[in-house]
């Protein structure tokens, strides 16, 4: 027998654990290994995107076992600032601003310029008539306006006196009066902070709850609102369970509140087992099978369809006559039901034609042609034969002008067939010139027809003047006009017509009015020959406009505008300016993400009011382990899912077969069952028999698995001191994995350590037989347990009835073994 050559084995997931499979490359067998949940084995990132100044790079990696894939997102890189430009020069108190603009992603940066301070020159002393009597000491900035005064003596003021109260929203004053020269001096301070009383409503299930602080003081509120949680709902549970005759419900409700939701659930379909036929089907009835519900009980029914006919060969009936539709039938062997068909009429079988009476060019002749297999005759008619003409003969040859005809006759019957001759056409000669055309009159030409007195004449049209070119006889002046003339080159003939005006002669322009960007100038200029003046206004000036000066636009991705102003006249001119990239802050996470509602991130532009928010990626599900929905039972899958840890969503479902050691159940040799011996061990089901040695003998045994069904037999035979112990499946589908067999002798103790033990033991007999020595002792305990499977369903494998009379008997039996037994070994 040729060795399985197992396939690759099949991949799960790094991280769940589960059976490999391998398949058999040449067969259905298979092969699994239980693989344990690890680390994934990734190989190097890659970049799938790279890193800009405005988006972070992603890097990817993959694992080279399941292929699963993992990412993240790399830094952004740095912006590649161009030169600074000076925007806002700084002053004593203010500080300026410097300008640079990324070359990748025009984001602007805007850095301050540090404020250089007051540049104090020297001070001077001077000398007032109030308070400051002794005057004060005045020290001048060099760069601006602002001063510093050291005062020499002091003011007489009063205590501080408020003239306007604090509230939440606007600041308070305070005023003092000097009591010698009533100087007034004012200060404020800042407004008081809002007094806010809180309160809090959490969400509900259906109902959105709120945040709310109100003032004290002066009533502002300030709310926030929370979305509704949404109902927590458990998984759906059998509230309900069906049977054959009723449907069942299946409910889930909210773990937060009293909601529930329920659906039916239909009722189960009957489970009959093994139908029996009580009526057979054959070709002309339906037959019937009965079997009762393995549920309720209830007979159930169902037709067995009517077998096919059984027919035998088609039979031909016989027909007289080539053209007529034939007939086969054919009966059934069971119920002598009889079919018939329709055979297509045979096709004629034709002799070759016989020619009856031959044609001529006169009289069609005639053929006929018989069938072979019936007196059927078919004639037809011969095409006539064409008449034999002999040569042409011309009958009147023709002219120039007139046609001419010949003829021929057939030389069998006479017939005579005529045709025309075609008329020659005129031969004329080559045209001749009998009067030449001139400018003023025409010419004539002639010709005539060699063959016969036929002439023909044409007239020549008369010659067009073939003039040179003008002369100049008199010439023009730009006032008056000259005179010019042209002579035919065949005639002589002289054409005479005035010459145009010449062209002034003029001047350059002479410049008289300047022109500027609002009105036109003036310039002349002068006939030398005819002293005729000519003036003219130039274009006006072009505009000379200052620098452009951008309006104030309050959206950085709207087109804005910029103006500029003519330095004489005041023109305005504008100009679009193109929308801007904005500059925005760093983005801020409004709402984090969860596995199941995406988070939002927003961040504002520094120049305008426009805030851009983007969705945040779902976080991965994390799975949880795997939970079994429908159990698998014996040859039969089962299904288990697994769902996300924090949204109950079901990421995949798997078929799942736990082995079919995981159905096994204790195969024992029918005999007492040992709970009755030890009365401490828990009630099991297992099961030994007290065998007597005193002779030999040989003693088959039924083998009960479950301690319910009856799967197979235990040989056992008693020979010359010696025991051997072998056993049988009834069911090709059992099965016995684990082995245990022990011989237990009068006055062992029993304990529940000998009938728990999982050791194997004896051997049991096989392809040779294991014979085990046994003690003089007369009897001795056979404990045989196994570890198997069976079919429930399978009819080799018989229930325990032990109201049956065969079972009454093993039952009798058992009892008085378990007296005997319990005697010996207590």
């Amino acid at each position: 027998m040729k060795e399985h050559e197992y396939g690759e084995w099949s991949i799960l997931p790094c991280t769940e654990e589960g059976n490999l499979i391998s398949q058999c490359k040449h067969c259905d067998a298979q092969q699994t290994e239980f693989k344990q949940a690890g680390d994934h084995a990734f190989g190097d990132e890659e970049y799938t995107r790279p890193s800009s100044c405005i988006l972070p790079g992603l890097m990817s990696k993959t694992c080279e076992v399941c292929g699963y894939a993992e990412s993240r997102e790399t830094e952004m890189q740095g912006h590649d600032y161009g030169l600074a430009v000076v925007m806002l020069d700084p002053s004593c108190e203010a500080p300026g601003e410097m300008h640079s603009t990324c070359r990748a992603c025009q984001y602007v940066l805007i850095e301050p310029l540090s404020s250089p301070g007051h540049q104090w020159g020297e001070g001077e002393y001077v000398v007032e008539t109030n308070c400051l009597e002794d005057g004060c000491y005045v020290i001048h900035c060099s760069n601006c306006p602002a001063q510093q005064r050291t005062k020499m003596s002091s003011h007489e003021f009063s205590d501080w006196l408020c003239v306007a109260s604090a509230s939440c929203t606007q600041e308070g004053k305070d005023e003092r009066q000097c009591a010698r020269c009533s100087a007034t001096e004012m200060r404020t301070f800042s407004a008081h902070t809002h007094q806010y009383e809180s309160t809090r409503q959490e969400p509900t299930c259906d109902l959105p709850g709120f945040y709310l602080q109100k003032c004290s003081q002066c009533g502002e509120e300030l709310k926030e609102e929370f979305p509704a949680t949404g109902h927590k709902l458990s998984k759906w549970e059998v509230y309900s369970s069906p049977s054959c005759s009723k449907d069942g419900a299946e409910r889930r409700s909210c773990s937060e509140c009293d909601y529930y939701e329920e659906l039916p659930f239909p009722k189960l379909p009957h489970v009959y087992e093994s139908w029996q036929t009580t009526q057979e089907a054959t070709c002309v009835k339906e037959g019937k099978q009965e079997a009762p519900c393995k549920l309720c009980g209830e007979n159930g029914s169902r037709a067995v369809a009517m077998t096919a006919h059984s027919f035998g060969v088609w039979a031909a009936v016989p027909t007289q006559n080539c053209g007529v539709e034939g007939k086969s039938i054919r009966k059934c062997e069971v119920c002598a039901f009889e079919e018939s068909r329709r055979d297509e009429p045979k096709a004629h079988r034709f002799d070759t034609w016989v020619e009856k009476m031959p044609s001529t060019c006169m009289e069609k002749g005639l053929r006929e042609r018989a069938c072979k297999y019936c007196t059927i005759t078919e004639q037809e008619a011969l095409p006539l034969k064409t008449h034999q003409y002999g040569a042409w003969t011309n009958e009147q040859r023709p002219d120039c002008t007139v046609a001419g005809t010949k003829y021929h006759e057939c030389t069998t019957c006479g017939h005579r067939e005529t045709g025309a001759l075609a008329a020659s056409s005129h031969a004329f000669s080559p045209w001749e010139i009998r009067d030449e055309a001139t400018c003023s009159t025409e010419g004539l030409k002639v010709r005539s027809c060699k063959q016969c007195e036929q002439k023909q004449e044409e007239a020549l049209p008369v010659k067009t003047h073939r003039f040179g070119t003008w002369a100049i006889i008199e010439q023009s002046s730009c006032k008056q006009l000259g005179v010019q003339q042209r002579v035919c080159a065949l005639c002589s003939t002289v054409e005479s017509m005035d010459a145009p005006l010449s062209g002034h002669a003029f001047s350059d322009w002479k410049t008289l009015t300047e022109s500027t960007c609002t009105s036109q100038g003036l310039r002349e200029r002068v006939c030398d020959s005819c002293g005729t003046k000519q003036e003219a206004h130039p274009p006006l000036a072009a505009h000379l406009y200052g620098l452009w000066v951008n309006d104030v636009r309050e959206d950085c991705s709207v087109y804005g505008t910029k103006h500029r102003a003519c330095v004489n006249c005041n023109a305005q001119e504008s100009a679009p300016l193109a929308p801007r990239y904005h500059a925005f802050e760093k983005w801020e996470i409004r709402r984090e993400s969860t596995c199941a509602l995406a988070g939002i991130r927003a961040r504002a532009c520094k120049y305008c009011q426009h805030v851009e928010e983007e969705e945040l990626p779902l976080k991965a599900h994390i799975a949880a382990p795997w939970q079994v929905v429908t159990k698998a039972a014996l040859h039969k899958p089962g299904e288990q899912s697994r769902s996300c840890k924090h949204c109950d969503t079901v990421l995949e479902t798997r078929p799942y077969y736990p082995g079919d050691k995981a159905f096994a159940v204790s195969f024992c040799v029918m005999g007492p069952q040992v709970d009755e011996l030890v009365p401490e061990l828990p009630e099991l089901g297992y099961r030994a028999a007290l065998l007597d040695t005193s002779e030999d003998r040989t003693l088959v045994l039924p083998l009960i698995a479950g301690n319910t069904y009856c799967v197979g037999e235990v040989h056992i035979q008693i020979r010359q001191g010696g025991i051997s112990a072998s056993y049988t499946l009834f069911s090709k589908k059992s099965q016995v994995f684990k082995e245990r067999m022990q011989l237990l002798y009068p006055g062992t103790q029993l304990t529940q350590e000998i009938f728990l033990s999982n050791r194997q033991g004896l051997k049991l007999s096989g392809e040779r037989e294991q014979f085990h020595p046994i003690q003089n002792q007369g009897y001795v305990l056979l404990y045989l347990r196994f570890d198997g499977i069976f079919s429930f369903n399978d009819p080799m494998n018989e229930k325990i009835n032990w109201e049956d009379e065969k079972w009454q008997a093993y039952a009798a039996d058992l009892a008085a073994q378990s007296e005997k037994a319990i005697e010996l070994y207590r």
